[in-house]
């Protein structure tokens, strides 16, 4: 074991040719940007920002990445990697220096691959007072700006919360390119309205705005231009030449002292002397103070960084060295440890296995969804539909799922399994984390298949549009778990000793492979299970224990011959569970409010069913507009995403002079009851607005009416609805709503038992 420093602009060096990498066990980028801001505040006041521990190693020892991507890449033979310290370094490397400078011509190959919480640009705030005349007090002129004397050692006497309102951060965002000037595809205009593309003129002309806001933008610190395109030199010159002709003014009013002011530049200097002595010492003065700011700047990366290298013979020892170091910093989840297990020489990371293995398309058979199609129709279909990858990151759910899903295969498998060994242990972190390198790859991919069917039953069958959608996300095990084991007994899929993928210069990678071979009566009993355990509140306590023993059940009812349904008790709490779901709760006419479950299976129900949409008849929609909704369809396109319609509108009860946002912040308030919503289009919903239910359910067909449980007996009361609000005359109303939902669920819940 060694200990060196280097400073960060040296380490930025060695890190940007690849000498210093990640190995890819290393987890996600997840700093928020209050945490970040953090660090740079305490960065600029001269506070210490920690050691950092290395590993010495050659290219070929583990897969790698950059700081700050998501992808992986490939080091120089000879390297450095970081096994502690990422979150700190990426966030220092992305405040100052211009990743998009790497892709110039293509700056959203650059956001594409960097994590979320890193796309952004830095900038200092020079002066945050609206007030030049008062600009600070004088022990809050932090940056020397009242009267252009700076010294960096002077931001030592501050803590780093003083410093952290003079930062300022903009997101990046894909749809302002070429909009705003903190975006690195904004390209100014001159005079005529010609865009700018030339260097040294994009670089005045930016600077000029910038230096109008007061912002130093830090993102090119490191990589430092010429003096003529360096961007925040020309910002500190021109903010410092502005100030300079308004102290000219204010001495020549004799509001200022010329010698307080300038008597260290020019001790004979005074109010009156002439006024080109005065512009040439304001001169010395601004020039000195852009100075001494640039270089206090570019000083912040000569900061040394503590370094342990472990020498290259710790290798073997480098993912549980990792797991160690963690224990008294950031804690890391269990993903992150199990991915440090897996990681050996020579294999590919696994979570690029897993973002390739969640990035396939797979074709799924209609019958998942609806048995009224042909059976060999297929469907294409895309894990990242549901979201189970958002900006280059695997979903926390999809991760915690995929992990319970793979111990409990793990330790149930064997020639003495037995389903009732099967305990709330198995999905808790000691049990997760004693699993064996080889039990992980061996059963890996078995276990990220039959969570992705989990996902994409629920998408095609139970109205989910997103994994965040998912109200009680322990609810996948069972779902997984009769995948795997219906795969398991059909032998469908092959059984894998270990997964060993090689990394190839093709990049051609073993894929993932879907059966979707299972009866009908599988498909039903799971959905019923499902539906059944959203509205009798099976979940509603004990998430963990209600888990494991659901699991059991619905395995032994699913597979055991003979075996009577071991939920049929449940039946009698479906919208009947006190503190859950009952028709008073459901009217708000309790002190309670109904569980936010049940407003989602309510929501969930009804999408499952595809219901037409709220299409008035005389109006002429666009073409590509769906006339019935679907979960999948909604996910692919979300520019149609849905919006939930209050049935009876809340200006329904609004008083003169009151607001409908007023109301809906009222959660007791009858219309917010999960009884009045219902998911329509964004389009629909824009056309009756305005209207009142009485004027849209004339305008909308039965077979709408219907999919969203809107009863005859409903509609019939509404357009008798009184003028003024009238809280009784409602309640009744959305009594006969939750009677029809009540029976559509029991129907349901009997048709998927049919034995045909």
């Amino acid at each position: 074991m060694e200990f060196s420093k280097e400073t960060l602009r040296i380490f930025f060096r060695e890190e940007s040719r690849g000498a210093i990498v990640l190995p890819d066990f290393q987890r996600d980028f997840v700093w928020s940007i209050e945490k970040q801001k953090k660090l740079l505040s305490s960065l600029i006041v001269g506070l210490p920002i920690g050691s950092v521990l290395m590993l010495r190693g050659t290219k070929d020892d583990f897969p790698s990445r950059r700081l700050g991507v998501a992808i992986s890449s490939e080091p120089v033979e000879e390297c450095r990697f970081l096994l502690d310290g990422q979150q700190r370094l990426s966030c220092i490397k992305s405040v100052f220096d211009d990743l998009y400078l790497l892709s110039e011509k293509d700056w959203k190959e650059t956001w594409d691959k960097l994590y979320a919480p890193l796309r952004n640009r830095w900038y200092l705030k020079i002066n945050t007072s609206p007030n030049e005349d008062d600009t600070f007090p004088d022990q809050d002129d932090i940056f020397g700006y009242k009267s252009l004397r700076f010294n960096k050692e002077s931001l030592s006497q501050y803590e780093p919360d003083q410093i952290q309102d003079y930062i300022f951060t903009y997101k990046i965002l894909v749809k302002e390119a070429e909009e705003k000037i903190y975006h690195p595809a904004y390209i100014p205009k001159d005079d005529n309205d010609n865009l700018i593309e030339d260097q040294n003129q994009k670089a005045l002309v930016l600077s000029k705005k910038l230096a109008a806001k007061k912002l130093v933008p830090l993102y090119e610190i490191y990589r430092k231009g010429s003096e003529s395109t360096s961007i925040h030199r020309r910002v500190l010159k021109q903010i410092s030449n502005e100030k300079r002709e308004y102290l000219l003014a204010k001495i020549k009013d004799n509001k200022i002292n010329a010698n307080n002011l300038l008597g260290h530049i020019n001790p004979d200097i005074s109010n009156d002397s002439s006024e080109s002595e005065l512009d040439d010492a304001l001169r010395d003065l601004a020039t000195q103070w852009a100075t001494d700011f640039n270089s206090a700047l570019e000083s912040l990366l000569e900061i040394e960084l503590l370094e342990t290298i472990l020498p290259t013979a710790e290798i073997a020892r480098a993912a549980a060295i990792f797991e160690t170091i963690n224990e008294s910093g950031t804690p890391l989840n269990n993903f992150d440890l199990i991915v440090a297990k897996t990681a050996k020489a020579g294999t590919r990371s696994l979570v690029d296995t897993l973002k390739e293995w969640l990035s396939q398309e797979f074709q799924i058979p209609v019958t998942l969804s609806s048995q009224s199609h042909p059976t060999n129709a297929l469907i294409d279909w895309n894990p990242e539909a549901i979201r189970v990858i958002k900006d280059n990151s695997i979903d926390k759910v999809f991760k915690e799922e995929l992990l319970n899903t793979l111990s409990i295969i793990c330790y149930s498998s064997g020639e003495d399994f037995n389903v009732d060994k099967i305990s709330v242990d198995y999905i808790k972190r000691n049990k997760i984390l004693n699993l064996k390198p080889t039990e992980i790859n061996k059963n890996i991919k078995i276990a990220t298949s039959s969570l992705i069917k989990a996902f994409s039953f629920l998408q095609f069958r139970c109205g989910v549009i997103f994994i965040g959608d998912l109200h009680y996300k322990l609810m996948l095990l069972p779902i997984a778990y009769c995948f795997f084991q219906a795969d398991s007994k059909s032998l469908e899929i092959e059984k894998i000793d270990e997964i060993k993928i090689e990394l190839k210069p093709d990049n051609i990678q073993d894929p993932l492979e879907l059966s979707f071979n299972y009866n009908d009566s599988l498909l039903n009993k799971i959905e019923y299970w499902y539906w059944l355990s959203l509205f009798s509140g099976r979940y509603s306590n004990r998430q963990n224990e209600q888990c494991i023993e659901d699991l059991k059940k619905l395995y032994k009812w699913c597979f055991i011959e003979g075996y009577e349904n071991p939920f049929k008790t449940d039946e009698e709490n479906i919208l009947n569970k006190d503190e859950y779901a009952t028709k008073s709760l459901l009217l708000h006419q309790e002190d309670n409010l109904p569980s936010t479950a049940i407003r989602t299976a309510i929501l969930q129900f009804i999408l499952a069913s595809q219901p037409k949409d709220f299409l008035l008849n005389s109006i002429n929609y666009d073409n590509s507009h769906p006339q019935r909704l679907k979960a999948l369809e909604i996910a692919k396109n979300q520019d149609r995403s849905l919006e939930t319609h209050h049935i009876i509108p809340l200006d329904t009860a609004t008083k003169i002079e009151e607001s409908t946002k007023v109301l809906r912040r009222d959660k007791k308030h009858i219309l917010n009851s999960p009884l009045n919503l219902t998911d329509i289009s964004k389009a629909a919903n824009r056309k009756i607005s305005d209207l009142s239910p009485k004027q849209y359910f004339e305008k909308l067909t039965s077979t709408s009416l219907d999919d969203h449980i809107i009863s005859t007996s409903m509609e019939s009361k509404l357009k008798e609805a009184p003028d003024d609000f009238n809280n009784a005359f409602y309640k009744e109303v959305l009594e006969s709503r939750f009677d029809e939902l009540s029976r559509k669920v029991t129907v349901k819940l009997e048709k998927l038992l049919e034995v045909e």
